[in-house]
């Protein structure tokens, strides 16, 4: 194993990618792997990519990762290759190899933090990884203070073994020509002019209140409301509420977009919403301000952190509130969202990247599971009877 000083062999999990709705934990893996493949390959080093066997049905949905193998690979298995320094799993789950620096990155703890963010069987499961790595861990990312505090509340993990590492945004979100969006316009049924929620349809992201902002502010009056996105946990009650209010003909489902639409999506919009009642970190918070559009968010969660000032906020259980903060959004100065591109513009996959492979090498440097374990009483039986 190299120490934390020469140059590293990493393994990064992109199991997160094999999904046909790929949201945020996606774009992060994907994004990571590609500013860190450049830099470890960069500095003399070597990085493979990972997936579980049981997505190999889905391997066509993989990117390519330049200057990268990828290896198949299931939990309770050595890899195929040896050598390997630190394994980071990108969402929570790390393979369990011995001797290997483990490393896993933590987006959000809804799972405690919200019982009517999702079912109960789904909470179980999701705490049961947390404490897993926990217990496996040198070091967890979380991916912003919010996570981290929350880690440190929900959790037994040591404070001094977490790492805030926030996210970044790709150069390409950025204020779309004209073209771009109506090309975007057309093939979605978007009508100018229109506020914009981009995101799962779920429970945690507050859109019944969000339609009841729409309508008690007066803006169906002046603008269409699109909600793009999947359906998700409890998505039947934001349709519900849409029909209670009268406004069906007001708002557009575009369901999932497609990623090469997403910045003439942003740009067109008059306002970007994102009243949510609980966010891990928010990138779109960030790409709809890299694209010149003003931004609503919740005054929970990370947003205010990762907005920093630059978003207009609303407590998000109040519908006023939130109606209020998007009347003031839609007022906000040409000078005003140009500070907000220039905010976004410091989130980038390269900073992520460099304070990322730090965080490998303080993995090195910590004890935990870098040691030969005794070996499994049962695993010794089924070696000799085998």
């Amino acid at each position: 194993m190299a120490s934390a000083d020469k140059p590293l062999r990493v393994a990064v999990d992109l199991t997160p990618l094999c999904n046909p709705i790929q949201g945020g934990v996606a774009r992060y893996a994907h994004q990571l792997a590609l500013a860190m493949a450049e830099l470890v390959n960069g500095q003399g080093g070597r990085m493979d990519v990972l997936c579980r066997r049981s997505r190999y049905r889905r391997r066509d949905m993989l990117p390519r990762i330049p200057g990268t193998r990828l290896r198949w690979i299931e939990k309770s298995w050595w890899p195929l290759i040896k050598g390997v320094d630190v394994v980071h799993g990108t969402d929570v789950r790390v393979p369990n190899w011995k001797q290997v620096a483990q490393v896993a990155t933590l987006h959000d703890l809804f799972a405690h933090v919200g019982p009517d963010f999702s079912d109960e069987g789904f909470r179980t499961r999701r705490i049961a990884v947390y404490d897993d790595v926990g217990k496996r861990c040198g070091r967890i990312i979380a991916v912003s203070e919010r996570t981290k505090a929350d880690l440190c509340r929900y959790t037994d993990f040591p404070e001094e073994r977490i790492d805030v590492v926030y996210e970044g945004i790709e150069a390409r979100f950025k204020p779309a020509t004209e073209v771009a969006i109506h090309e975007a316009q057309l093939q979605l049924g978007v009508k100018r002019p229109y506020m914009l929620y981009l995101g799962e349809l779920s429970a945690r992201k507050n859109l019944v209140r969000l339609a009841q902002a729409y309508k008690a502010g007066g803006f169906h009056k002046t603008h269409q409301l699109v909600l793009a996105g999947k359906p998700s946990y409890r998505s039947e009650s934001i349709m519900a509420e849409v029909s209670r209010l009268r406004i069906e003909d007001k708002v557009l489902w575009t369901g999932f977009v497609d990623d090469k639409h997403l910045p003439a999506l942003y740009s067109g919009a008059d306002v970007f919403c994102f009243p949510t009642l609980y966010e891990g970190f928010g990138l779109p918070v960030l790409e709809s301000m890299a694209c010149g559009t003003p931004v609503v968010g919740g005054s929970v969660g990370a947003v205010p952190e990762i907005a920093a000032g630059f978003a207009d906020l609303a407590n998000p259980l109040d519908v006023d509130g939130i109606a209020f903060a998007i009347s003031r959004a839609l007022d906000r100065t040409p000078d005003q969202l140009a500070r907000a591109r220039a905010h976004a513009a410091t989130f980038t996959w390269q900073r992520t990247a460099r304070e990322t492979l730090e965080v490998y090498k303080r993995a090195l440097r910590h004890p935990l599971h870098l040691q030969k374990p005794a070996e499994d009483p049962a695993e010794t039986r089924a070696r000799v009877h085998g």
